[in-house]
């Protein structure tokens, strides 16, 4: 994505990783409280929300995870890309695994809380947040699906834009 044989403007493409990399930071720790956080005045037994923090948990440890990836894809972009010895995978290599993996589940996991609890977000957009990212996700790791790897890897961006932009808007307008 943020290399001169896909994009106009690389430089561009990876600073902008960078930036919305850190910025999405503190978005992350506030879905954490929003999906977590019971209201104790409803008189709910809380012993029944344990899954509620577990999957709170996963994706806050997952939406962070993709947070570094999505940073260190923007230091380290196809344009520099250093050889590793982890499994013949270079550094920007790494960095898109993390981040791809890490924004997919963090949706998945997310997506569940919002399906199964009471949350301010649409219960449609959490069936996305399980199902989108993660088709186009195992589409993509199963690769030789035409038209092309690079086509797969644009979307998955789009898969994960489409999650994260309404999530942020929807988080933004309702509280």
């Amino acid at each position: 994505l943020g290399s001169k044989a896909h994009t106009a403007a690389p430089d561009l493409y990876n600073i902008a990783c960078i930036l919305a990399g850190i910025l999405k930071i503190p978005f992350t720790y506030y879905m954490e409280n929003l999906l977590i956080v019971v209201p104790k005045a409803e008189g709910k037994d809380l012993k029944g929300q344990r899954w509620r923090i577990r999957l709170g948990s996963y994706a806050f440890l997952f939406s962070i995870i993709g947070n570094v990836g999505y940073i260190g894809a923007g230091i380290w972009s196809e344009d520099h890309n250093y050889p590793t010895s982890l499994y013949g995978m270079g550094t920007h290599e790494i960095f898109s695994v993390l981040t791809f993996g890490g924004f997919i589940m963090g949706a998945f996991f997310m997506g569940l809380i919002i399906v199964l609890y009471d949350t301010k977000i649409p219960k449609g957009l959490g069936l996305y947040g399980i199902f989108g990212p993660l088709i186009v996700g195992i589409i993509y790791t199963i690769g030789g699906v035409p038209p092309s790897q690079t086509f797969w890897e644009w979307g998955m961006l789009f898969a994960i834009l489409i999650w994260i932009i309404p999530l942020s808007i929807i988080v933004f307008f309702k509280e």
